[in-house]
């Protein structure tokens, strides 16, 4: 047996980033993703590269009705940090995307956006509705022959502590 001990951290859910000047209350959020006039980004959450398909695009247009080759196509993925230029040393990488690269709304794991905007004041997000929403399921092992330091971070991830660190950091609880 490789793992003494598993077990799921949190979950992460995708959301979307958006510019303070756009409206979010004046506009639906599928319509501000289909529409062209808005650059799309997506950080590479849910991408199967077997297949090369993005399920939170695919979900998208799906419920929009909206052609998928389309959307992929006005869509630029980010790697969040193996872009080229690099974000420089000290800011975020999708909160320095969106306010030197022209992208006005962003769908990425909901830690990733509590960075992007601690990083780039002049960004907000919101949750995504569940017929569109992916959620990351983050999780930690640890090996029988793990040391003793080893497994007391792990405890310590799973303690009250730990989840509310966790918590304050864009994982919501399984």
């Amino acid at each position: 047996e490789i793992f003494d001990r598993t077990a799921v951290l949190g979950l992460n859910p995708t959301v979307l980033v958006y510019r303070s000047e756009i409206n979010l209350a004046n506009n639906d959020i599928f319509q501000l993703l289909t529409d062209p006039c808005w650059q799309l980004g997506m950080s590479t959450i849910g991408l199967d590269p077997s297949t090369d398909k993005v399920e939170v695009l695919s979900k998208i247009s799906e419920a929009t009705k909206s052609d998928p080759q389309l959307l992929a196509s006005r869509t630029r993925l980010i790697t969040g940090g193996r872009e080229d230029p690099n974000a420089p040393k000290g800011r975020n990488q999708y909160g320095w995307i969106m306010e030197r690269q022209e992208v006005d709304l962003l769908l990425t794991f909901q830690s990733n956006a509590i960075d992007a905007v601690a990083d780039n004041p002049t960004l907000h997000f919101t949750q995504l509705p569940l017929s569109i929403r992916v959620v990351g399921q983050f999780g930690i092992g640890v090996s029988v022959d793990a040391r003793r330091e080893i497994k007391e971070v792990y405890d310590w991830l799973l303690s009250t502590e730990g989840k509310n660190v966790l918590k304050q950091n864009g994982l919501e609880h399984s």
